[in-house]
């Protein structure tokens, strides 16, 4: 067992790297499914692929990051690719210069990210609960019945990406307050820039179970040490990720997703995901993730009772142990009716969308109080340890069994042939108006004009992501119409000279076009304050990357005292 000041002598580099190649094959076969018999059905899934295959595009056509997706709602764009974290598909459309299909790339993404947050289960127990069979507890971060449930189910991809950075995020945090140093900093600052930039809702959820996670463990005689190196993380996440951010809070305004529909109405009513469902259950309770999600919650209520209790009795003293309880305590409690106060007079809140958000903390938490349990059991009797094999036993086989049955089969897999097909016809389809512009009413057909304006003749020269070139010939003077939504970095030129774009009755962009044959340009340009974050974020990056290196140092198996 650790105290609060004595690192434990963790295991030796052979047993890791055998430890790891485990894991990188436990996390093949449990996202084996998806290699083997394809993508789950689920509405969601195209939705990720619309940021995905823009983001591919930009790459190829050498306007990374992307700006706009050209292919989108039959050419009209939208502003989802903006707002929406990009880490996500940045990684996709790298891993997809060297897959042969969408599906591959998608089926190798998800391994990753089973894979990464495993691992960070694994370094967190190995290091604090050496004891505690750290592999076993990576497993069980592995198959815990919500962890599979973002995939298999609901396809949550970019909150499933998330979750793999954030037990990463509570191992080097632990260590920043106990140990300080620079490299702890850094380190912390890199993987929460991580979640930062893979989802949003799970940032802010991460943000209020990480200040509770790190605060109980604070001691006195290192408070000043702990806030100057929270600082600089602080400093380092807030500019390596500036160009984003800063982009959600100037634009989110401009989408429909900011609005209420999207977050407390219909579908989107926080309150009607509040545990237990089933008492007080919406007109679409007939939905199985419904009452899965009163399943998944009892299963994880119980477990995580009967550990804190445990530990609770048996480590009083321990601050990380009092860390991980009440950081536990807390992410149960706000996925409950108890809760409801709190979403209730809080808005930002309610803009999570769904309360069971919070069991990506939970299931964290979870696996780290199986390391706890195991190591405290692991100190008794060989009577307690046998009797340990078989509650394990009798524990795996019905969870195993929900798993399979509930989640796995379910999932309705959509073959890797036809789910390449329906990502190549993305263009000719509608995606969430929530990422529509908020003033945009109606849409074209498929076949529309790209650009039309009354008796006269149009050429189109380029057509691009950011930047159209098209001539008009001699006519009536008028306002070109574009079948693209407007958005206000939306900028014209006719003949070399700049000129106002606008937006129609519809939510697309007007041109005015003189009589005259005119060469009309339309391009994407972002203002200069975003450009200049883009180049500070990428600064940034670029020093944490050589700190990172320069700091690199050989470790010892054993840890002196801090």
């Amino acid at each position: 067992m650790t105290s609060d000041t004595t690192k434990p002598i963790t295991a030796p580099s052979k047993t890791r790297l055998r430890d790891i190649a485990i894991i990188l094959f436990f996390s093949a076969i449990l996202m084996s499914p998806i290699a083997l018999f394809g993508i789950p059905d689920n509405y969601d899934v195209m939705e990720h692929m619309r940021f995905a295959v823009t983001y591919s595009d930009a790459l190829q056509n050498g306007d990374f990051p992307a700006l706009w997706s050209e292919k989108d709602n039959f050419g009209y764009g939208g502003a989802g690719v903006r707002l929406y974290p990009p880490l996500t598909y940045i990684l996709f459309s790298l891993i997809h210069v060297f897959a042969s299909s969408w599906h591959l790339s998608l089926s190798i993404l998800l391994f990753i990210g089973m894979s990464i947050g495993c691992l960070g289960v694994y370094r967190f127990c190995d290091e604090y609960y050496p004891n505690g069979f750290p592999l076993l507890a990576a497993f069980i971060y592995g198959i815990i019945p919500y962890h599979l449930f973002q995939i298999y189910q609901l396809f949550l991809l970019a909150e499933f990406m998330a979750a793999a950075f954030t037990p990463f995020v509570f191992y080097y945090g632990t260590r920043l307050v106990r140990e300080g140093g620079i490299r702890n900093s850094l380190l912390f600052s890199l993987f929460f820039s991580l979640v930062v930039l893979s989802h949003i809702p799970s940032t802010i959820i991460l943000s209020i179970a990480l200040t509770v996670f790190l605060a109980i463990q604070i001691r006195k005689e290192t408070f000043f040490r702990t806030a100057l190196y929270t600082i600089v993380s602080a400093t380092v996440t807030l500019t390596g990720t500036s160009y984003y951010w800063i982009k959600v809070i100037t634009e989110v305004k401009w989408v429909k997703h900011d609005s209420v529909d999207y977050y407390n109405s219909g579908l989107y009513t926080y309150s009607s995901y509040l545990f237990p469902i089933f008492l007080d259950p919406p007109d679409f309770f007939e939905i199985k993730q419904l009452w899965m999600f009163d399943v998944i919650a009892l299963m994880t209520i119980t477990l995580t009772l009967l550990l804190g209790l445990f530990l609770f009795l048996k480590r009083n003293s321990d601050r990380l142990q009092t860390a991980v309880l009440s950081t536990t305590a807390l992410s149960v409690f706000m996925t409950t009716t108890l809760s409801s106060p709190i979403w209730n007079n809080i808005e930002f809140l309610q803009k999570l969308q769904f309360p069971w958000r919070w069991h990506s903390i939970a299931m964290v938490m979870t696996a780290f109080m199986v390391g706890a349990f195991l190591e405290v059991l692991r100190s008794q009797t060989d009577v307690l340890s046998r009797t340990l094999r078989y509650a394990i036993l009798i524990v795996t086989l019905p969870v195993t069994l929900f798993i399979l049955t509930q989640i796995i089969i379910p999932m309705a897999a959509v073959s890797p042939e036809e789910f390449d097909r329906q990502v190549n016809d993305l263009g000719s389809t509608v995606g969430c108006k929530c990422w529509w512009p908020a003033w945009a009413e109606t849409i074209g057909s498929e076949t529309e004009n790209r650009v039309s304006i009354s008796d006269r003749n149009i050429e189109v020269k380029t057509w691009e992501g950011s930047d159209r070139k098209f001539t008009v010939t001699a006519g009536t003077t008028g306002n070109a119409r574009i079948a693209t939504f407007y958005y206000p970095y939306w900028k014209g030129e006719v003949n070399g000279s700049s000129v106002e774009v606008s937006a129609a009755t519809d939510g697309t962009i007007l041109i005015p076009v003189p009589s005259e044959r005119s060469e009309v340009r339309l391009f994407f340009e972002e203002p200069t304050f975003l450009k200049v974050a883009k180049y500070i974020a990428l600064a940034t990056w670029l020093l944490l990357i050589i700190a990172l290196l320069a700091t690199t140092k050989s470790t010892s198996k054993h840890y002196q005292q801090v």
